[in-house]
């Protein structure tokens, strides 16, 4: 976390267990967060954190926001083929549902990154893994959200974004299905069908709405409850108003499920760059991360909104690690 923050502390050293709880209680106790934000994914220390005298869970339950925690463990060099990747925590998987749902969590997230030229080898541990997850949340009465991200690293186009961003989809349900998953208890959380991030042509909006919508259209199952999207190093001002262009798209009609927002950068960004770790920018901070997630809820009615103060991309090569 706090390497997304430098803007936040002048040492890394007060960047303790303390301060991260701090700066999480600082956007959970935002007046109003619950009318535009149903639900925060949790890092697994916050669900033992303790805010205002009650767990992270129990703040959030009594502020009308569902807590759920993310439980993959991290990525790195797949064995056998460094230039893929290879998503760990499978082993304690079942433990660690266990434990999040005593604490109050209703649903667990697992990210997948794949990178857009993806080996058949790397697309179908990761689908597999994904699914092996999906049904051990159900197991343990977790909603399971269900993360396949193709990174945007590279200089391809659309096309070949569309492409693997659908490959990955369909292989991931397919997996999903040969487990045992209950698609209608489940909710996707994926990549906007976008250029990478080195594409010499500049983003369009539009194009992005159309490419997604199209894709899912395809891929996705008319019984999935919803899909929420990673912004994915977008710009705060891009990841809203792509968004709005998705859900305002001639074919969305062909996707009969909610396409809502679960941004982690691109809903905190202004937030941070307001509080830059100072008492007295508290408020402020808070009324910044409000008007961002209201401008993203009103996103997914296809609203746009007019912001040239939040176009900075916040990709970071290599996986967008966190």
């Amino acid at each position: 976390l706090p390497q997304r923050m430098k803007q936040c502390w002048t040492s890394l050293e007060e960047c303790d267990a303390a301060w991260r709880c701090g700066y999480r209680e600082l956007m959970f106790t935002t007046p109003g967060l619950s009318r535009y934000v149903s639900g925060v994914i949790l890092n697994e220390e916050t669900v033992d954190q303790t805010m205002q005298g009650v767990s992270a869970t129990k703040l959030l339950s009594s502020l009308d926001i569902v807590p759920g925690v993310k439980l993959d463990g991290g990525f790195a060099p797949m064995p056998g083929d460094p230039t893929q990747w290879r998503t760990a925590g499978l082993d304690a998987l079942d433990a660690k549902c266990k434990k999040a749902k005593a604490a109050g969590c209703a649903f667990a997230k697992w990210r997948a990154p794949l990178k857009v030229d993806f080996t058949e080898a790397a697309v179908a541990a990761e689908a597999d893994a994904l699914a092996c997850y999906a049904k051990i949340c159900q197991d343990n009465g977790l909603v399971p959200i269900v993360e396949p991200d193709v990174v945007m690293d590279g200089a391809h186009g659309i096309v070949a974004s569309a492409r693997a961003t659908k490959t990955a989809l369909v292989r991931t349900f397919a997996a999903m299905d040969a487990r045992g998953v209950d698609v209608r208890g489940s909710v996707i959380k994926t990549n906007m069908v976008r250029p990478g991030a080195a594409h010499a042509a500049a983003e369009d909006v539009d194009l992005v709405g159309a490419a997604t919508v199209r894709v899912f259209a395809d891929a996705l199952p008319a019984s999935l409850p919803g899909v929420v999207f990673l912004s994915g190093g977008m710009s705060e001002a891009f990841a809203t108003n792509a968004l709005a262009a998705i859900n305002r798209d001639p074919g969305r009609a062909a996707c009969p499920f909610p396409l809502s927002f679960s941004y982690g950068r691109a809903l905190q960004q202004s937030c941070r760059d307001v509080w830059r770790g100072k008492a007295e920018n508290y408020a402020a901070a808070q009324a910044a991360l409000l008007d961002r997630a209201r401008r993203n809820s009103e996103a997914t009615k296809g609203i746009s909104c007019d912001d040239d103060a939040a176009t900075t991309s916040l990709h970071v090569a290599g996986g967008n690690r966190y």
